[in-house]
């Protein structure tokens, strides 16, 4: 059995090891999010699909002046949705 100065070390250094792989792949979506929360535009989606047993994703529709969008994402509650309830979507409008 280690001792608990080797096992203290250990855990030490898998939190170490651990929050900075949380940074690293954190940080690959930050600045889309830092974008869409500074000039985001929120609009009203339908549900057209729910898979529930992917992660709790849900397809969706949104229109935007006339051009119709589709998105797939997590979405909370997956198994009380049903294809036609309406959904918050956010996106980035064109420069």
């Amino acid at each position: 059995m280690p001792s608990p100065r080797v096992v203290l070390k250990f855990a030490a250094a898998y939190a170490v090891l651990a929050a900075l792989f949380a940074l690293v792949v954190g940080s690959f979506n930050w600045s889309k999010f830092r974008r869409l929360a500074e000039y985001g535009v929120t609009t009203e989606g339908r549900v057209v699909e729910t898979r529930c047993e992917q992660h709790n994703t849900a397809k969706f529709r949104f229109s935007v002046a006339g051009k119709i969008f589709e998105g797939i994402d997590n979405i909370p509650n997956c198994d009380a949705t049903r294809p036609g309830d309406l959904l918050r979507v956010m996106y980035l409008p064109a420069a």
